[in-house]
């Protein structure tokens, strides 16, 4: 009886931590977030790119084309400062999706807009770590 016990408290236990994501794949994702608020606010274009999969496609938009939307759009910025709001993760095996808010403000030949909005982040696991494949 004693044995099964301990092994009925074994498989709880296994199917518990197997149901949810791990703390480190949450921390890793939460990582590629912080990299993109970096990229983003440091208009560094190569650090944006190393985050966003080769497969990256979102509403017909591929990722050679969301690099050049990128390049042009932090060109004529004067200065960027984004910032995440509130954010919800879920990791459903190797996809992860991020709802959230955020707020923007650029400044373009010296005129501040400020941006707040809402975003859905699309992640997907691969070899090389976590990269975004749509949202952006």
């Amino acid at each position: 009886m004693r044995l099964l016990s301990a092994t009925l408290v074994c498989v709880a236990v296994a199917l518990m931590t197997a149901c949810g994501p791990s703390q480190v794949e949450k921390e890793a994702v939460l990582r590629v977030l912080q990299m993109r608020e970096q990229a983003m606010n440091t208009r560094n274009i190569n650090l944006y790119l190393m985050i966003i999969s080769p497969a990256y496609s979102d509403k017909g938009k591929d990722r050679a084309q969301l690099q050049d939307g990128l390049e042009a759009g932090f060109k004529i910025y004067d200065s960027v400062r984004y910032q995440a709001g509130e954010q919800k993760l879920q990791i459903k095996g190797k996809q992860a999706e991020v709802t959230g808010t955020y707020r923007m403000k650029v400044v373009i030949r010296g005129k501040e807009m400020v941006l707040d909005g809402k975003e859905h982040l699309v992640l997907a696991k691969e070899p090389d770590g976590w990269k975004i494949i749509a949202g952006l």
